[in-house]
């Protein structure tokens, strides 16, 4: 099994790589990353670690290196830009701008590039990483945030229907908030409070969501678009 996970060298992604390495049938796992490699994946002959910005124009140039004919068997849409929790009425839109053509168009243009591949080959799965704040009333501060997943959510229900013929199932994944990734720095009374908020009165753990994601991974293809909510 070829599996890339984007944004898979720091955080959730990080926690989700080591999950996938657990596997058996695993042949290659490719990551990416932004800013620098993680040092952890370096002893082990399956991985290979790629830098690919999402804001660079060349993107799909970029993505192109490290394809070939026999494409990935599942793709893992994790990476997304990091942010500030910001009012929406004092944000300058500028913010909403990059985070959609940093995370969602980075993601649409890389998952473009994968489906070629699966299609070619009758098979694949992907699997989105998405917020369970998608699910109900979000905090303040994250309009940016959840208006760019809300469209990957979106466009995910149409690449359901488009590629059931070719045997590729498009599944998405809703976690609560977690303390690592973009709120490990955050104040340690504000993640108490935002535990609070949650249906099940605590964090979720990257363990938790790297679970999910590794059993979809074996969900039967019929299934295509059942998602996964852990909160």
């Amino acid at each position: 099994m070829k599996v890339l996970l984007s944004g898979g060298s720091s955080g959730l992604g990080e926690v989700i790589a080591k999950k996938i390495l657990e596997r058996e049938d695993l042949k290659q796992l490719i990551i990416s990353y932004r800013t620098a490699p993680n040092p952890i994946f370096n002893g082990d002959a399956r991985v290979e670690q790629v830098c690919i910005d999402f804001s660079d124009s060349n993107l799909q140039a970029t993505v192109d290196q490290f394809t070939d004919d026999e494409g990935f068997d599942v793709l893992i849409n994790n990476a997304w830009e990091s942010f500030d929790l910001q009012r929406f009425e004092k944000m300058n839109l500028k913010i909403h701008s990059i985070m959609m053509e940093n995370s969602l168009l980075g993601t649409l243009t890389l998952s473009q590039q994968i489906i070629l591949g699966m299609k070619k080959a009758k098979k694949g799965r992907i699997i989105n990483v998405l917020s369970a704040y998608l699910q109900g009333d979000p905090p303040m501060g994250v309009s940016h945030y959840v208006g760019s997943k809300a469209y990957l959510e979106a466009v995910s229900r149409s690449w359901k229907t488009e590629l059931k013929k070719f045997r590729i199932g498009v599944f998405n994944v809703y976690p609560g908030p977690m303390r690592i990734g973009m709120n490990k720095d955050l104040d340690e009374r504000i993640l108490e409070m935002m535990a609070l908020e949650r249906p099940s009165g605590k964090l979720v753990t990257g363990e938790e969501v790297a679970n999910g994601i590794n059993n979809i991974i074996d969900w039967d293809i019929s299934i295509s678009g059942e998602s996964l909510i852990i909160d």
